[in-house]
């Protein structure tokens, strides 16, 4: 079974733990993505705001997918890139998903020159599930 370990706090709705606080469409939200990733794909799905949150709730985790929005919505990036190196230290057999709003080349450029087996993904809340799913399913296929 795939583990997928989702590290961010972009979302805040990803990680609530009691969906009876959430408002429609935020439910929405969350349960589309449970369902899409975790329901539909069969998904073990570990979530934590950061990586030292991560290692304190899943002390033996290992996961084979990482799922990471370390970037700020606008300014330095430079933060977000030493949290990266971080995650793909702790991790390094695990496929990366970087998730982020900015589109900046540069930034694109960097994630593919220093992150190898990572993608960089700038697609909504709204559509990420679907999108995820299908990473990691050809992900999955090109490791066989």
């Amino acid at each position: 079974m795939t583990t997928i370990a989702l590290i961010q706090n972009q979302f805040g709705v990803l990680n609530a733990l009691d969906v009876t606080s959430l408002t429609g469409m935020q439910t929405q939200i969350y349960n589309k993505f449970f369902e899409v990733l975790v329901e539909e794909s069969g998904y073990d799905l570990e979530r934590a705001t950061n990586l030292a949150n991560y290692r304190l709730q899943y002390p033996e985790g290992k996961p084979d997918v990482v799922i990471a929005a370390p970037f700020p919505t606008e300014g330095n990036p430079a933060g977000a890139f030493a949290e990266l190196l971080e995650i793909s230290r702790a991790f390094p057999d695990a496929f990366l998903i970087i998730w982020s709003g900015r589109s900046e080349n540069a930034i694109r450029e960097t994630i593919g020159r220093d992150y190898p087996t990572a993608v960089y993904y700038t697609g909504s809340v709204l559509d990420c599930a679907e999108d995820f799913a299908d990473l990691i399913f050809e992900h999955s296929r090109k490791k066989k």
